[in-house]
């Protein structure tokens, strides 16, 4: 494994640089350093986004939070911000690897990395969370709207994610079931938003983490009863397509899923 490392200083140099060399943005590395190592992916440049200040921070504003796209997972953790209005993220964020990644690995990386498992997206589609994204000009995008399919976004290859907004919301949940206690990829992943009704994304169970909102409108239709939570939970399971694979079966992940369901609907109701 060989490649170029470029450092740009701003957002408009390393946009400059992709179009020069057509390399490849770094963020932390966490991922693009293991798929270039095993073969997965090619790139003769590399631009590091490190040394970009702008890209960095976590700033509570009136009616949302603000984090910046190189801020690790380590920061979220450590934002009492992040705990309490984005309770779901932070516990996302807590569970991501181990010390190591955790002080490497950035909350934009784990954006743009458009894995199935990657924890910290499942919270945010549920926080109804929005991007940033520096491209030709600045704009945002609804975080749903981001993924076209496995490892696929809708950005072009010279945008870069500047930040992530998030919503205030106070009452939220996240749960992770891997194959161990620690250090484990999700099997299946899911945060439940509960804010003027329910938002529940599910991560790890379909070829991108999805926003499930046929289940999230049952479940913010009325009062909730233990019939409207059942029906709930056959309905999450329309909206989901595990497939079996090394870390889980498609059967596993289904009765994982409406479990998960009914434990965080309750978290969310204490």
């Amino acid at each position: 494994m060989s490649f170029i490392l470029h450092r740009a200083d701003t957002v408009f140099e390393a946009i400059e640089l992709q179009k020069e060399t057509g390399g490849k943005y770094i963020a932390a590395g966490t991922v693009l350093l293991v798929n270039l190592y095993r073969g997965k992916e090619h790139a003769e440049h590399l631009i590091s986004l490190e040394g970009i200040s702008q890209l960095y921070g976590i700033n509570l504003e009136e009616d949302r939070l603000i984090i910046g796209a190189q801020t690790t997972l380590t920061e979220i953790e450590r934002s009492e911000e992040v705990r309490r209005y984005a309770n779901c993220l932070w516990q996302a964020a807590c569970q991501v690897g181990g010390p190591q990644i955790r002080n490497r690995a950035t909350i934009g990386g784990n954006i743009a990395s458009a894995m199935p498992s990657a924890d910290c997206i499942t919270p945010l589609l549920a926080l109804d969370a929005t991007v940033l994204i520096h491209g030709k000009h600045i704009y945002r995008i609804p975080l749903r709207e981001l993924y076209l399919g496995m490892l696929q976004t809708v950005l072009e290859p010279w945008e870069v994610i500047v930040a992530v907004e998030i919503p205030l919301t106070e009452i939220s949940a996240f749960a992770k079931v891997g194959k161990r206690n620690a250090l484990s990829v999700s099997c299946l992943n899911m945060a439940v938003v509960k804010k003027q009704g329910f938002r529940v994304a599910v991560g790890s169970a379909s070829p991108i983490p999805v926003l499930c909102t046929k289940t999230s409108a049952i479940l913010s239709e009325g009062e909730l009863t233990e019939v409207r939570l059942e029906k709930a939970c056959r309905m999450i399971l329309t909206e989901i397509a595990p497939i079996d694979d090394r870390w889980a079966t498609a059967t596993y992940r289904k009765k994982v899923c409406v479990n998960e369901l009914k434990a965080l609907i309750k978290e969310v109701q204490r």
